[in-house]
């Protein structure tokens, strides 16, 4: 499968990573960073060496569902040090002209596909893999550019999951990607932790999070608000996977014991309203509560009640 794949050359990546190695790998045409190895660093150069070739792998099996995935000569250099603004940034770099982070966006949702994929294979959905897979297919006969493939991509996986999964299912399968992903420190925000994860990665361009009266549901409730959503498109159902998977990445939000998330006394139900102004399509308002049942963890349509 892709993503089990793609989730076991990560991992043999990391173990040959060291946090203050010094070595990197770039392309040796382009001299750009490469996904999976793009802020790794190694103890020598034969580590790097290794994590340059399994980099290879990695790009070859992405390459398995996007034949345009860019093909790179990686190389090994001597890596200086990240600077401390580098270090410590928790805000994402200016865009490119083309509204985006291309490098920060990419592996954002290759870092997601891939786990998904993992988790559809764990829990035996093979023919949502492979509706994934022909939607994706189907859009890149449409879309040219790269970047927004794998945005494209996240989007399929969005719809396909909720077309064919029950909200259940779908519960079990996104608790199982969010934690095959890298460990995110606790908070006692964790809303607001998920949500500053997505700006990093070029996600969302501002967000915030009000607390609403829950009414006589009961369980927490939080309004977010996002701008420049790209997982947006013009059709009336909005992505909700990606948001749903940082939510899942905090402690607080892993699924407990008794196979409920941690989200409240219940499971994680959401709804989307959008603004009325046409210029903000890519603003959409989030409400997340909490239900005895999930709802709305990979796609929610416009104006559906969470």
């Amino acid at each position: 499968m892709v993503g089990r794949s793609l989730r076991e050359i990560r991992d043999r990546i990391d173990e040959l990573a060291a946090a203050d190695g010094r070595y990197g790998i770039v392309c040796g045409r382009t001299g750009e960073r490469i996904v999976p190895v793009a802020d790794a660093r190694f103890e020598d150069r034969a580590a790097a060496a290794s994590a340059a070739r399994l980099a290879e792998e990695y790009r070859a099996a992405l390459r398995r569902y996007d034949p345009r995935v860019m093909v790179h000569d990686p190389i090994v250099c001597e890596a200086s040090a990240p600077s401390a603004s580098e270090a410590d940034r928790t805000t994402p770099p200016e865009p490119t002209a083309g509204g985006v982070v291309p490098s920060e966006l990419v592996e954002f949702c290759h870092d997601v596909a891939a786990a998904v994929f993992e988790a559809l294979s764990v829990h035996g959905y093979r023919t949502v893999e492979d509706a994934v897979m022909d939607s994706y297919f189907d859009a890149a006969e449409t879309v040219a550019d790269r970047h927004e493939l794998c945005v494209a991509l996240l989007r399929c996986m969005a719809r396909d999951i909720d077309d064919h999964l029950s909200p259940t299912e779908q519960a079990r399968v996104l608790e199982t990607a969010a934690a095959t992903l890298s460990a995110v420190d606790s908070s006692d925000r964790p809303v607001e932790a998920a949500l500053a994860r997505l700006r990093a990665k070029s996600v969302v361009d501002v967000y915030e999070v009000e607390t609403v009266e829950a009414g006589d549901s009961g369980g927490a409730v939080r309004r977010i608000t996002l701008d420049g959503y790209r997982l947006r498109d013009d059709r009336r159902t909005v992505p909700t996977l990606p948001l749903v998977i940082e939510l899942l990445r905090d402690a607080d939000g892993r699924r407990r014991s008794d196979g409920r998330t941690g989200f409240g006394d219940g499971y994680p139900s959401l709804s989307v309203s959008e603004e009325s102004d046409p210029a903000s399509s890519l603003r959409v308002t989030v409400t997340v509560r909490s239900r005895d049942r999930p709802r709305g963890l990979a796609s929610v349509r416009v104006g559906d009640s969470a």
